[in-house]
């Protein structure tokens, strides 16, 4: 077996690599791990992160192991969040082991050359193994998502009861409009590039990361669902998507409208997690908080999103002190 770092593929490497069903199918499958995704968070971080990720190759230098880094000194991490492995399904348990195998040791090589003091990743069985000396902190994150299998009426019938009236009554008095990869109408996202400024009262990030999402659209990598009310916007839902599993990645609303109780937001949630279903994703994640949090707004919006859904993951993170 062979382990490369990504960011040393040749231009053919790389083409060569994206054509494997290990990417197509595992790597892409998530939305994380796309290039207009990744292109989003190095613009959105203003390209403090560097890429260390590492692919694993078996005998037949076909990819069998992924893990996507884009990290900065002192900290191991993907964009400030816990790494996650990529995994192939393997053949035998021995060449799973000989494939973890590699990938830890030339982690390793990494963590040591260059001076990282250190490692977050979630729930992993031989990461936890090689660094359970070393775990300095565990916690847990709770992820709130929709099963997209389920039949639209069943996903309906699972919102938090007290929504439901509120759904209804966007149903009857927003319009809303789709914008994808069928309909990328450029003006409908600067219209909901300058909503999301003037809700926010300032310009929170660069132009070029607004690009960015406009080219996922076009990429088919996520899609825009906008409200409105009596013609003027009211909301707007930016959704990102891999293959099979789509994350609502930015909502806006209409504060001086929630301020009089119009519930401009709770039926363009609906639509998008419809739509996510109408296009075959399997799953929509509406948003995730760790058990240690002490941002009270961060708690209301997952509450909110929660209303959603009947169905959570948890995932372990844990904190390695590599010192």
């Amino acid at each position: 077996m062979t382990v490369r770092l990504l960011n040393k593929f040749s231009e053919e490497e790389l083409d060569n690599y994206k054509q494997t069903l290990f990417y197509k199918d595992q790597v892409l499958s998530s939305y994380q791990y796309t290039d207009k995704s990744l292109a989003y968070y190095s613009e959105y971080f203003n390209n403090e992160y560097s890429n260390y990720s590492i692919v694993v190759f078996d005998e037949l230098q076909d990819p069998v192991l992924a893990l996507y880094a884009f990290t900065k000194q002192p900290v191991f991490s993907h964009f400030g969040l816990p790494i996650s492995v990529i995994e192939s399904s393997f053949t035998s348990a021995s060449k799973k082991n000989k494939a973890y195998h590699e990938l830890i040791m030339k982690l390793n090589e990494i963590l040591t050359a260059d001076h990282f003091e250190e490692l977050k990743f979630y729930t992993n069985d031989f990461l936890c193994a090689e660094y359970f000396s070393k775990i300095s902190e565990n916690e847990i994150e709770y992820n709130s998502y929709i099963d997209l299998d389920l039949p639209k009426e069943q996903i309906k019938s699972n919102i938090r009861k007290s929504y439901k009236s509120l759904v209804n009554w966007g149903e009857k008095n927003l319009q809303t409009v789709l914008v994808d990869h069928n309909n990328t109408d450029y003006d409908k996202f600067i219209e909901f590039r300058d909503f999301h400024i003037l809700t926010a009262g300032r310009k929170t990030r660069s132009d070029k990361s607004w690009d960015i999402q406009f080219e996922s659209i076009k990429q088919n990598e996520a899609f825009l669902i906008l409200g409105y009310l009596n013609d003027k916007i009211a909301s707007g839902s930016f959704i990102m998507h891999g293959k099979d599993t789509a994350y609502y990645g930015l909502g806006v609303y209409d504060r001086e409208l929630m301020t009089k109780n119009v519930a401009v937001g709770h039926y363009n949630i609906l639509s998008a997690v419809y739509h996510a279903k109408n296009i075959g994703l399997k799953s929509i994640s509406l948003g995730y908080i760790n058990n240690v949090s002490t941002d009270e707004k961060e708690k209301n919006i997952f509450r909110f999103k929660t209303g959603f859904s009947n169905s959570m993951k948890v995932k372990n993170r844990y904190e390695v002190n590599l010192t």
